[in-house]
């Protein structure tokens, strides 16, 4: 199973999806604002080389086909959204998950549903995967829309599941099957 290679672009309508470069470093640490992560267990740190180290990874990784770390951007205008990732990829039954998030200013404008659809074309078409897994932050309404958008069925929440911004926050869980998604397509 063969993820996208290190040049590969994924494109939608309105975006581009693409392995990030060094030289893009700069402008996604910028992007890092409390408005984006609050619903994550990090936030925005002094140290920009926490960035480019990340994004140095993020290459490493793609070239090794183990995840495959997408900057998002508007196609016409080539403004950075932000970033979407496949992670966490099981060998033994053919599963990923993806994480997400964008830029307040492309706010409901539904970016996100089209970049997650996009993708599943390609998990369940060209990579041949049976199962993919959102999960987000139970207070996240905007994750949870994006899932439901996108052919997503909520299947759970673990109450108090993670510690987040030093407090205890539920987890939703959404999952698409490969059944689902072709049911959904056409």
């Amino acid at each position: 199973m063969k993820l996208p290679g290190l040049n590969d672009i994924i494109e939608t309508p309105r975006c581009i999806l693409k392995i990030p470069t060094i030289s893009e470093a700069e402008e996604m640490w910028n992007l890092i604002s409390e408005n984006i992560t609050r619903f994550m267990i990090w936030s925005k740190s002094d140290n920009y080389n926490e960035m480019l180290e990340n994004i140095k990874e993020t290459i490493l990784k793609a070239k090794e086909s183990s995840t495959w770390d997408a900057a998002i951007y508007e196609k016409e205008t080539w403004k950075l959204l932000w970033r979407c990732w496949i992670n966490k990829i099981n060998k033994e039954v053919p599963a990923f998950e993806i994480w997400y998030w964008v830029e307040e200013w492309s706010w409901g404008k539904w970016y996100m549903p089209e970049c997650v659809k996009a993708l599943a074309k390609f998990a369940f078409e060209a990579w041949n995967f049976e199962k993919w897994i959102i999960h987000c932050d139970s207070q996240n309404i905007n994750s949870e829309k994006v899932a439901l958008k996108s052919w997503f069925t909520f299947e759970w929440e673990f109450k108090n599941h993670e510690r987040i911004k030093w407090q205890l926050r539920g987890t939703k869980f959404f999952w698409l099957t490969r059944e689902d998604y072709y049911s959904n397509k056409l």
